[in-house]
């Protein structure tokens, strides 16, 4: 019996899908970070406060967006997110101390067994600190269909 012309289609999308979806484990999977865990999170965390880097200017990308985000005084003073100013009220989830809170929520997802990640282990959480000041360099998640990307371009203190 020979084999619908719809089959193929459905059969070369479905395989397509799956070759993309182990391609993208497999990039997360290679790259030179470390697998997320509290204790890691928290020597980074600790790190980063014992820095004391209240004055910095911070650009990175966060799943396709460019950040550009002052801080001065622990206080975000400017942030424009693809060139524009966010309407949100609360700028300091933008600063690093807010991207340590949504790593913080990551981990509480998969290790606690809340949020759209509960279940340890359905997602695969690499992340690379800086080694001397703690803040956060890169943060891949990626599992589910569900991926999200940090990378920080740059965190330059500014001495006021």
């Amino acid at each position: 019996m020979p084999i619908s012309r719809r089959f193929k289609w459905r059969l070369l999308i479905a395989s397509s899908a799956f070759t993309i979806s182990i391609g993208v484990t497999l990039f997360i999977a290679r790259e030179p970070m470390s697998t997320m865990t509290r204790a890691l999170f928290d020597d980074a965390r600790e790190k980063w406060q014992q820095a004391g880097i209240v004055d910095y200017d911070l650009q990175y990308k966060m799943n396709g967006s460019d950040y550009h985000i002052e801080v001065r005084d622990s206080i975000v003073t400017v942030a424009m997110v693809d060139g524009r100013q966010p309407t949100s009220s609360n700028w300091g989830t933008y600063a690093m101390d807010g991207l340590f809170e949504i790593l913080l929520l990551e981990i509480d997802n998969q290790e606690e067994g809340i949020g759209p990640f509960a279940g340890g282990g359905s997602a695969l959480m690499r992340v690379r600190f800086n080694e001397e000041r703690g803040y956060i360099e890169r943060y891949l998640r990626g599992g589910l269909g569900r991926n999200a990307v940090v990378e920080v371009e740059a965190l330059t203190a500014v001495v006021p």
